[in-house]
């Protein structure tokens, strides 16, 4: 046998899905699929009855940070203890953004600490980053809003729902009732979107 394995499948559009589904089919008798997501729900109810579920807790904040700090003394990383929990509770508890997070940070500062995760990953920078896509697409410069989408999903590795969540904050911080009350009702109806299955 082989065994596929497809992690984030709920960040998947649909049609992507349906293709799975197919692959899944053509390959079930050589092939074990483990499909993981956060939510069932996101996950097509093809696929969902194809699969025998296994639901998994989330981690608890000392889990993750023993998971993080094991880590980074296989890595002779050096870090402080507030840092490492400053670190997850930004990555709200994913153990794969925390230790992208605890690699970027490592990197660029040499050391894990509260201060060194907030200069380097916190959303102070991505506000302004979202600042400048909100305004240049309210202008009608769509192109260079999807550029610097693309640059927060792609290079930078924000998910669609951090994407809104960082948003939310900014339109409540930076902008007018009048257009604060325009931008939360598009970005409720992207976040519908999301919880949908699109991408």
């Amino acid at each position: 046998f082989k065994t596929v394995v497809v992690d984030n499948a709920s960040e998947m559009r649909t049609d992507f899905q349906q293709a799975l589904r197919r692959i899944i089919e053509n390959n079930h008798e050589t092939t074990q699929f483990v499909i993981i997501s956060r939510s069932k729900s996101d996950v097509i109810p093809a696929i969902q009855s194809r699969c025998t579920p296994v639901p998994f807790r989330n981690p608890t904040t000392d889990e993750c940070v023993n998971i993080v700090t094991t880590v980074l003394e296989q890595e002779d990383g050096d870090y402080t203890l507030d840092g490492v929990e400053f670190l997850v509770g930004a990555s709200e508890h994913e153990i794969r953004e925390a230790m992208l997070t605890a690699q970027t940070v490592a990197e660029q500062t040499g050391e894990i600490t509260q201060e060194n995760v907030f200069d380097t990953c916190g959303e102070l920078g991505y506000e302004m980053t979202i600042k400048d896509i909100v305004v240049s697409a309210d202008a009608g410069k769509l192109k260079d809003a999807r550029d610097e989408l693309d640059e927060l999903l792609i290079d930078e590795g924000l998910s669609g729902d951090e994407v809104l969540h960082v948003i939310s904050e900014t339109v409540h911080n930076t902008f007018s009732d009048e257009k604060k009350l325009e931008l939360v009702s598009a970005v409720s109806e992207t976040d519908v979107l999301l919880s949908e299955g699109d991408n």
